[in-house]
């Protein structure tokens, strides 16, 4: 899957975030080893380290339910202590991750780096450096 490679710009793009204000938690289908490969690929972590600071990362193997089930956002929503209205979710797909989103009240964002999705009723990035201004 594309949790397996880091994206690139990621760092930056939740570096600024940050530096905004913003939490921020992970939400991945994944297989459990998520949280360990962005922390040893320098990306995030939850708490001080080497990558950007997170909230939670909240890989579905581990937490035992998956996007689109709006019970992963709930949980995601919990873990920041933050009501739907005031949440962003940046995904790459737009079954699991926008549909998932916006069932549980959250803004989607697409992250769409090819331009191929034309749907004009969710917003795109096309590269994650977009996200802080886009959030600002």
């Amino acid at each position: 899957g594309i949790w397996r490679r880091p994206i690139v710009g990621a760092r930056p793009a939740m570096r600024r975030l940050r530096r905004q204000g913003w939490l921020l938690v992970v939400v991945s289908n994944a297989d459990g080893s998520v949280a360990r490969r962005l922390a040893e690929g320098r990306i995030c972590q939850v708490g001080p380290g080497r990558g950007v600071e997170v909230v939670d990362v909240l890989d579905s193997a581990v937490v035992g339910v998956a996007k689109p089930d709006v019970g992963i956002f709930e949980l995601a929503l919990r873990a920041a202590g933050l009501p739907a209205d005031r949440v962003a979710h940046v995904g790459d797909s737009v079954r699991f991750d926008v549909r998932g989103a916006e069932a549980a009240g959250v803004r989607a964002i697409h992250f769409d780096p090819f331009g191929l999705c034309d749907d004009a009723g969710h917003e795109h990035v096309a590269e994650l450096g977009e996200l802080p201004a886009l959030l600002a």
